[in-house]
């Protein structure tokens, strides 16, 4: 069985302040060609990149004001995907329409939306307190997987230890499920050279393609925040936005930016540990698990409703 390679949920396109006020951006998300794009007043959107005029790349084209103009003959769209002017005499084509993607600006972040079916969100991401934080510090890694698995490994314990020589690692509560969202807590103990600390994580997962992990260092009495944040692109190739986050210290910003950089360096040393596994690991339906994996059967069962097509297997064999 091959997962469908596009979950429905939130999706971080990029940092926010990536896209400045003017700005449009040509991206493949989802397999689809997008526009994304922030308007003069400040918002962002994101719309398929297909003109319906003569199938020029809207993500080539220009914001003017509150509208994205088409490179090709100038024909401009409204936030609803309606054409609302061109450079003709007579009225606008009423059948002139590109479909929009939901966005939120979020936690430092543009989240897109996607369904394969089209449907509105029928969920959020929720805003974190940003007081006393910094915004995330990103890193992008391409390549072949699927945002199941990476999510995947938040709850697989196995892998701490076999994979990032991490130990001592138990689950401190038990897996929670709450619709759309998921709350896994552990610790172990991390090393570095001849140092160790025992470490805390809550990892905060929502969807497939957002989660945020809170660690706590006890011994050091520090705190960051980790996050994971995959996302379809194309050709069975996801993009997975790695972030951390500090708080303000008795040196301020400085201290902040110290900190976000050397857990950002930390967090790609292990996820390039994990990478050549994804890149060629096959998702077996019905694995065969043992008793230290972790919960990743509960994990999957609560995964399956991000693909309405699995929903509707289900629904026609019962």
């Amino acid at each position: 069985m091959r997962l469908p390679e596009r979950p429905t949920g939130w999706f971080a396109a990029c940092a926010a302040g990536d896209l400045k006020r003017g700005d449009v951006q040509s991206r493949r998300l989802f397999g689809e060609s997008i526009a994304l794009y922030r308007t003069e007043s400040g918002r962002v959107r994101a719309s398929f990149a297909t003109c319906p005029h003569l199938g020029a790349n809207l993500g080539r084209g220009t914001v003017c004001g509150e509208y994205l103009q088409c490179p090709f003959h100038h024909f401009a769209f409204d936030g609803d995907g309606k054409c609302v002017d061109t450079p003709y005499d007579g009225p606008v084509p009423r059948q002139a329409r590109v479909r929009m993607l939901e966005v939120r600006e979020r936690n430092g972040l543009i989240l897109v939306w996607w369904d394969d079916e089209g449907r509105a969100p029928s969920w959020e991401v929720p805003e974190h307190d940003q007081q006393g934080w910094g915004l995330p510090r990103l890193k992008c890694f391409r390549f072949k997987g699927h945002p199941q698995d990476t999510t995947e490994n938040s709850v697989d314990l196995g892998h701490f230890a076999t994979v990032h020589g991490f130990s001592g690692v138990e689950m401190t509560e038990r897996l929670q499920t709450d619709g759309p969202e998921m709350t896994a807590r552990y610790r172990f103990i991390h090393h570095l050279g001849p140092a160790a600390w025992n470490v805390e994580f809550t990892a905060r997962v929502f969807g497939l393609g957002y989660s945020l992990v809170e660690v706590h260092i006890p011994k050091l009495g520090s705190r960051v925040r980790l996050f994971v944040l995959p996302v379809p692109v194309e050709n069975g190739e996801i993009e997975l936005r790695l972030g951390a986050a500090a708080p303000d210290g008795p040196l301020g910003r400085l201290q902040r930016s110290i900190v976000s950089r050397a857990t950002l360096w930390l967090l790609a040393r292990d996820a390039n540990q994990d990478i050549p596994i994804w890149k060629e690991r096959v998702y077996l339906e019905r694995p065969v698990l043992a008793r230290g994996d972790g919960p990743i059967g509960p994990y999957r069962r609560w995964a399956r409703q991000f693909y309405p097509s699995l929903q509707t297997q289900s629904s026609e064999v019962a």
